[in-house]
């Protein structure tokens, strides 16, 4: 972490404190100029074995995985609120946040 430090220090003063250089590193690092991320993170995973794991990370801001999981999530824990001939609308609640998310199912 130290050597890391040093190095952004080193970078910084040998372009003259270049504020342009500063903010292209910090968008290359995926951060805007008030240093809030450009793109969130969709989720986070946590994986603990005894066997050592193998494991690719990929971009997945452009594939439709949000979605796929919010579906997962209405379809396993949802509650009907409405049932409609156009439309089911579906409700969880979680007690870890206290809120509830609610998602609306097109039939037609």
């Amino acid at each position: 972490m130290d050597g890391l430090k040093r190095f952004f220090v080193n970078e910084i003063e040998e372009h003259d404190f270049n504020e342009e250089f500063i903010f292209e590193w910090f968008e290359n690092l995926g951060y805007d100029r008030d240093l809030y991320p450009i793109r969130s993170r969709c989720f986070v995973l946590s994986l603990h074995s005894s066997n050592e794991l193998d494991l690719q990370v990929r971009d997945a801001i452009q594939t439709d995985l949000d979605a796929r999981t919010n579906l997962l999530i209405a379809e396993k824990f949802g509650q009907f609120l409405e049932q409609k001939p156009a439309y089911d609308i579906l409700y969880t609640f979680s007690e870890q946040i206290l809120a509830y998310s609610y998602f609306v199912t097109n039939k037609l």
